[in-house]
């Protein structure tokens, strides 16, 4: 079974999404960290990881489908934050852009009938519909603490 380059290069485009998205929250995780935040520090660690581990699958996939994973150059991630407010409504708005470009993806494979990718993206699927909900969830609790302090210390449970 072969993957078309179509779907090839649109999971090649999907590789580097993720690995800007890992390179955007590893960018909060500093600011965190030097701002003191030590558990929101600690939160957007692993949500940096989170994304390697999935620009990992897609590469995997198309390594196991034949074909070639390919490594674009990547934007510098935004890193001079304002505010812990700020970068929690910009993961929302982050998570989003990534469940519209996963989208996009299934309906090219749904186009071109590649029944052996349908699966991995369902899963992606799935996966964004978590991640916004738990982007959108950190953002409402971020919201109803006055104090950022506060904020941070409920970000370890």
């Amino acid at each position: 079974m072969e993957m078309s380059l179509e779907v090839q290069e649109a999971i090649n485009k999907q590789i580097t999404v993720e690995l800007e998205s890992a390179y955007l929250y590893l960018s909060m995780s500093l600011w965190f960290g030097k701002k003191e935040f030590k558990n929101l520090e600690k939160l957007y660690f692993a949500f940096s990881k989170e994304e390697f581990e999935h620009a990992m699958k897609f590469t995997n996939h198309i390594t196991e489908m034949g074909g070639e994973a390919e490594f674009s150059a990547l934007k510098k991630p935004k890193s001079d934050w304002n505010s812990v407010k700020e970068i929690v409504e910009a993961t929302y708005e982050h998570e989003k852009f990534v469940t519209g470009q996963i989208h996009k993806i299934v309906t090219l494979i749904d186009e071109k009938n590649e029944y052996a990718s349908q699966s991995l993206l369902g899963w992606f699927v799935e996966e964004q519909v978590e991640e916004e909900v738990k982007s959108r969830l950190l953002m409402k609790m971020q919201a109803g603490f006055k104090n950022d302090w506060l904020f941070d210390h409920r970000a370890r449970r």
